[in-house]
Order: structure tokens, then sequence, then C-alpha cells
């Protein structure tokens, strides 16, 4: 099944899961303070396509001075336009549906505008 993901992502052509952010997260945490919840969208590309979905987690400062968002989400392959495997005749099935928990560090350096 995991080669069958790999396939249905198309990794061979769109090998990165791209992450973006349409704010500086920066701003965001020193609006709200040492640590605290964020609630706001980013930006998901998948097999060459990109989708906006909203995200709540929880941002940290680190003692470099880099943050450090967690949180967790829930991706519909549906979005996509992914129609997810199934094998022996359909008696297994993947969801449509993808939970991810994520773990961001991100240094203010690295952070660029477009």
């Amino acid at each position: 099944m995991h080669q069958d993901f790999i396939d249905l992502i198309k990794a061979d052509d769109h090998p990165y899961i791209a992450i973006r952010f349409h704010y500086n997260p920066y701003e965001l945490f020193e609006k709200n303070g040492q640590t605290g919840t964020i609630d706001s969208e980013i930006y998901i590309t998948l097999a060459g396509e990109e989708k906006k979905y909203a995200i709540p987690g929880q941002i940290h400062l680190c003692q470099d001075k880099a943050l450090r968002i967690n949180g967790n989400i829930k991706i519909n392959l549906n979005d996509f336009h992914l129609k997810p495997p199934s094998k022996f005749m359909g008696m297994v099935k993947v969801n449509n549906e993808v939970f991810v928990n994520f773990g961001l560090k991100m240094e203010q350096n690295l952070i660029t505008r477009k």
C-alpha cells in the first residue's frame, strides 16, 4: 500500500509536498505573546495542486529564536483530485481523508515575502 500511495500522490513528478503560510509567523507570535494558539490558513501543494486549509495549532519560541508550530490537519484526497487506491477487489481501501500531525521549526532569516 505504501508504493500505491506514492504512486497516488504522483511522487515521481512531484517529489515534494509544499506548505506555504500566507502570514509571517513571527508577526503573529509578537502579537499573541510568548506562546499561544494559532488559527490561520496555509496552502498545501500535493501532486501539483495547491489547496487552502485552516490550521489550528500551538506556536512557541525556541531558545535559538526559531519558532515551532505544532498542530494537526485533516486533508481530503478528493480536494487534490486523487482517488485512493484499493486492493483485493475493493476489500482493502485507503480512506479519502489523511490525518497529518505536524511540527514545523522555522527561522526568521528563512522567511520570504512574495
